[in-house]
């Protein structure tokens, strides 16, 4: 289904889940949170590199 790559958005709660993975930092103190999506980020960045890269190589062949 095309809307599956969309899940995280969609939880119950309301609140996604990205952000979450061992190796993000949360930090949250009296009146003050900060989230930093260190793997999070990567593995957003590794995806888009590999769609890229698959792009540029299929159209190669067009």
């Amino acid at each position: 289904m095309p809307g599956d790559c969309f899940a995280p958005i969609h939880f119950p709660e309301g609140r996604s889940q990205s952000g979450k993975l061992p190796g993000d930092i949360h930090v949250s103190r009296d009146g003050f949170e900060f989230w930093f999506p260190i793997t999070s980020g990567f593995i957003v960045s590794v995806c888009i590199t590999g769609m890229l890269w698959l792009w540029k190589f299929i159209s190669k062949f067009f």
